[in-house]
């Protein structure tokens, strides 16, 4: 049998984490109230997390021989927006469905 190689790979900056990040500086202008509102599985990635998924994507098709066998991601928005924007060649998604008891 083969060994078995996991790749694991966070999302990039989310709203969500740039929310939390600036309210320890004090500054909670970021908790509107649409932001309250929304589900945590709804954030989005910033800008900035774009361009870690990008550069995640990069190192990857560098440094790990392709293909994989398959690709997982959550069914998180920015899980999703990660996993596209890593671009790695021919892979086809196969989304996990999470539920957490705080996002029932």
């Amino acid at each position: 049998m083969l060994p078995i190689d996991l790749i694991f790979v966070r999302h990039g900056q989310s709203e969500g984490n740039l929310a939390a990040r600036m309210s320890e500086k004090g500054d909670n202008s970021f908790f509107t109230p649409e932001f309250r509102d929304r589900r945590s599985r709804a954030s989005r990635l910033t800008d900035r997390g774009v361009e870690q998924a990008k550069s995640a994507g990069e190192w990857l098709r560098k440094n790990i021989p392709m293909p994989f066998d398959r690709f997982y991601v959550s069914d998180y928005v920015r899980a999703k927006e990660t996993a596209v924007h890593l671009g790695l060649p021919n892979a086809h998604w196969r989304v996990e469905y999470q539920v957490r008891e705080r996002d029932k």
